[in-house]
Order: C-alpha cells, then structure tokens, then sequence
C-alpha cells in the first residue's frame, strides 16, 4: 500500500499532531507513507521533525492513496487513484463550501462519532470515524513536573487551546474571575497560542482579550491569571499536566479534543462542556460537565475564521451556564 498525506505537519497545535501522527503509525505498520506537508511555521525541535522530514523523501507511484488531512475549505484537489478527505466538523451545521469539497472525494474520515453524526446528515459518501487519541506510554500520571517560575498558587487550573472564541475563553474567564478572587490561593494557567504565532503581536493579542473581560470587574481584587504561549515539544507536555491540579476547557465546539485525554492521563479531573466531539471521552462518570444553553448562529467575524460565520454553535452566555463552571471549578478546589 502506498500513501500520499497532505496536511498541516510543522505546527505543534492539535492538527499537526493528529497529520504527524497518522504518517508515523501508518509508516510503522508497514505502509509506504509520503507526506505532502501544507506551508507553515516550523515549531518543532529537531528530535520531533527528523521522522516527518525524512516521509517527506519517499517515491510511490501514481496509484497512491492520497489523504488529504485538511478542514475541507483549504481542500486542493487531490492526486492519486483514491483520494479520501480526512477532517474534523466542530459546528452542529456545515458550511457550502465543506459540503462542495466533500464532493471531491471517494470516502471522507473524521475524528469522532458525532463529527460524522452531523456529517451524515448532508453528505452522501462513505463516512468512517478515525480516532485520535493521546498516547497512554507518554501521558501518565508518574514523572517530572513542569517548574514554574515564578512560582505560582498551590491549586493550578490549566486550560490549553488554540486562543480564540470558539475554545470559550470568554466563558471561563468570566466563572473564574466571578467565582476566584485574590484571596484563593488558586492560579489559572491559560497555555495558548493565538494563530499559533509566538511573537509580541501575538502574545498581545491574548493579553488585551484578558484585559478586556477583566475590565468587567472594575472594584475586585482579581484572582492570579498566567498566559503562556511558547512551544513545548509534545515530550515535554506531560510535565505540564501534572503540574496542574485540573484541566478545564468549557468550548463551543471540537471535532475531537487531544487535550482532555492527555490530561486525565495525567490524572487531572477534566472540567469541559458536553458538547461535539470531545463527548467522545467524556462522561459525568469521569469528568465535571457543564451542559450548554441554547445553539445560536455566529455573528460574522466573532470566530474570526470566514468558514464559521453563520455556522451553528452553543452560546454558552447564560448565568446558567455560568454557575455550572463557577460550581465545578469550586468544587474541584475544595475536594
């Protein structure tokens, strides 16, 4: 068997992840794998690029299966005598042009069942659900620590999503910073990128988004807030989790999630909403879920991503909605 992947490999966000590893296991299981990589920033050490650089190299003939791994708007049309699209849906709608480029294709992948639950109910091709997941030998709850310094607050919330608003910042900072304030010895540690970009723009983007919303509290004492936005290689991600002391996450919508299993690997509670995809690992059994209000349609430019105005996603603005956060985060405090 011979495969071309064409994706997004170099970013150390969760698609990169999910490209790269897809290449690997299929080149380990014996499978004759050439990876097509899409253009974007490096952010991986050379322990972590040397393996996907070498796939780049591999000669397979022209009756390859291609595996174009992309969301379907940045689809190109592919080579190859089978060609199948593998993505993720993260909306409870789809829009035109997801649906046009499906038409491309011969079978379409995707990245949990309720991605092909709304999936099936627009396109008529071969849908077939291909996990992701975290790797059980590398997140575990035994191992080193991630040392901060300075040093923060004895109980830690992390949360580690790409910065935007569709992950539910707004929804998490708004519970923490009703429910937290100076005198809790809590931190929340916010690990994100905002479009995966490193530089002072970047970092200020978030910044001035956090300033935003704490502007709502003009006469509190605010609890302790940390942003980080370097990269840390994926070997090194463990020694975050357990650091922390709970993942938290109240997003509007996910084709999968990498992070919470990652994080109860580690042996964090996982606060997350019962939303989309990541429903797929979670449950009340195993993790703290906050139930969503109602769906709305975004408003143009809220996402900031052209393919998602109009699309349909949880609002999550409800006091409601809230108080499930705010009693969730407390209660993992006090227990």
């Amino acid at each position: 068997i011979e495969v071309r992947i064409h994706g997004i490999f170099y970013d150390a966000g969760g698609y990169g992840k999910v490209n790269r590893n897809l290449a690997l296991k299929l080149h380990e299981a014996g499978v004759k794998v050439r990876i097509d990589p899409k253009k974007s920033q490096n952010q991986l050490k050379a322990s972590e690029l040397k393996p996907i650089i070498e796939l780049t190299n591999t000669k397979i003939s022209k009756n390859h299966i291609s595996i174009d791994s992309v969301i379907p708007s940045f689809a190109e049309y592919a080579s190859g005598k089978y060609r199948i699209l593998y993505t993720t849906i993260e909306s409870y709608s789809i829009p035109k042009q997801f649906l046009e480029c499906c038409q491309m294709y011969r079978e379409i992948w995707v990245t949990s069942p309720w991605s092909a639950s709304i999936l099936k109910k627009h396109v008529d091709k071969p849908i077939h659900v291909i996990p992701t997941g975290a790797d059980p030998f590398l997140y575990t709850e035994n191992g080193p620590r991630f040392d901060f310094k300075p040093n923060i607050k004895s109980f830690v919330f992390l949360s580690v999503f790409g910065w935007g608003y569709r992950k539910g910042y707004d929804v998490l900072l708004k519970a923490y910073f009703e429910e937290f304030d100076a005198s809790d010895d809590v931190s929340l540690l916010i690990f994100s990128r905002y479009q995966s970009g490193t530089s002072r723009f970047h970092r200020d983007k978030i910044r001035d988004d956090i300033n935003d919303i704490m502007r709502g509290f003009p006469n509190k004492e605010m609890p302790h807030v940390v942003r980080y936005n370097q990269v840390i290689p994926e070997q090194q991600m463990p020694q975050l989790y357990r650091a922390a002391d709970c993942f938290v996450l109240p997003s509007r919508g996910e084709g999968g999630n990498l992070c919470s299993p990652e994080a109860s690997l580690c042996g964090l509670p996982v606060i997350m909403t019962n939303v989309s995809g990541q429903q797929m690992y979670l449950r009340d059994d195993n993790a703290f879920l906050i139930e969503m209000d109602r769906l709305i349609k975004t408003p143009t430019g809220r996402f900031g991503i052209h393919y998602w105005d109009g699309q349909m996603f949880p609002a999550l603005t409800s006091p409601e909605v809230t108080d499930q956060l705010k009693k969730a985060m407390r209660d993992v405090v006090k227990h």
